[in-house]
């Protein structure tokens, strides 16, 4: 008898825990859980700031480059890429590719390469490093009165020398006609700059 009515609590209590166990499967859960898919999300972390494109400002030194004003050259945004804008004074704006050095021992419009940028020949050639660049012109938006840079002449390129030496701020840019490498091409305007 003993035995029996053992069996018959040890058969009650897993019974019972039984619907306990069925019970709680089948319960909302519990209030912390739910106070937690309540929380508010983390914010997300804020975008970092985009770098401000560097830039670059000269003066205009001879009479040519006083009608068209000051100028400010500044690289493309991240500041990576062979990308430039040219601003002007007068509110022009040009975009250009740099797209190489210029041979300077070959003519440039039928004229030496030393003439068209207004320096001599020693100074070229005592160049440590290559100085005078090749610009394409990729877009020109003209000032109010609508002058394009070189007039009815379009201009495609531009051969520009920078020495960039405490004693040489100089950037001298020479508009052209076509590519710097074909015979055909021509000096339309010569620019002479001071950086500041």
């Amino acid at each position: 008898m003993v035995a029996l009515s053992a069996l018959k609590r040890a058969g009650f209590v897993l019974a019972a825990a039984g619907v306990v166990g069925l019970a709680a499967c089948g319960e909302p859960p519990s209030e912390p859980a739910a106070a937690a898919s309540n929380a508010p999300a983390a914010a997300a972390p804020a975008a970092p700031a985009p770098a401000e494109r560097a830039k670059w400002g000269y003066q205009a030194a001879n009479a040519d480059a006083k009608t068209l004003g000051q100028l400010t050259v500044m690289l493309p945004p991240g500041n990576i890429g062979p990308g430039r804008t040219f601003t002007f004074g007068d509110g022009r704006v040009m975009e250009v590719l740099l797209t190489g050095t210029v041979d300077t021992t070959k003519p440039l419009g039928g004229q030496p390469v030393a003439t068209v940028l207004g320096v001599t020949e020693a100074v070229l050639k005592a160049d440590a490093t290559p100085k005078t660049y090749s610009f394409q012109i990729i877009s020109e938006t003209p000032p109010a009165n609508g002058a394009k840079i070189c007039g009815e002449t379009a201009s495609t390129f531009i051969v520009g020398r920078e020495p960039e030496t405490p004693e040489d701020k100089t950037f001298t840019l020479a508009f052209l006609t076509g590519d710097p490498k074909e015979a055909s091409t021509k000096v339309c305007r010569q620019l002479v700059y001071i950086r500041h």
